[in-house]
């Protein structure tokens, strides 16, 4: 009998356990906007309301974000200012983005770091699943010739 009164007692604390919370945490709401630090050694987020209603609002707006200044000093653009989005297109569950040829120059792992970034962006947003870069139209591949 002993026996079960402890086990319903762990078990009881077990499931409390999950709904501990630090003490001063905040619950973030919103999409994770993702950022580079200035080192270019990783990245960063902040929580932004979206206010679009339907996907192509949606990638509209969360790639406006990508482009503009995160909060923190210590944090840039994902996207330089010489680099453009020309454009993109939906294709069932991905998303292509068409960036301009400046994309090509950038420094292999700030590249890294930005695709990473819009990755984790954009893969928030209903319907969107994968993302695919094109660099004048062309898909982006690495260094062994395979679509990244």
């Amino acid at each position: 009998m002993k026996r079960w009164v402890i086990f319903f007692f762990l078990l009881g604390m077990l499931c409390l356990l999950p709904g501990c919370k630090q003490q001063g945490e905040e619950e973030e709401s919103g999409y994770q906007i993702w950022y580079v630090n200035k080192e270019e050694t990783r990245l960063y987020c902040e929580y932004r309301e979206l206010k679009a209603e339907n996907t192509d609002g949606l990638i509209l707006e969360a790639l406006e974000n990508l482009r503009q200044s995160p909060e923190d000093d210590d944090y840039k653009p994902v996207f330089p200012e010489n680099v453009k989005i020309e454009g993109y297109s939906v294709d069932h569950d991905q998303l292509y983005l068409d960036l301009s040829e400046e994309y090509i120059d950038l420094p292999k792992v700030y590249e890294v770091l930005c695709r990473a970034a819009v990755v984790r962006t954009m893969c928030q947003i209903p319907g969107i699943e994968y993302v695919g870069f094109r660099i004048m139209e062309q898909p982006l591949v690495d260094g062994s010739g395979q679509a990244v």
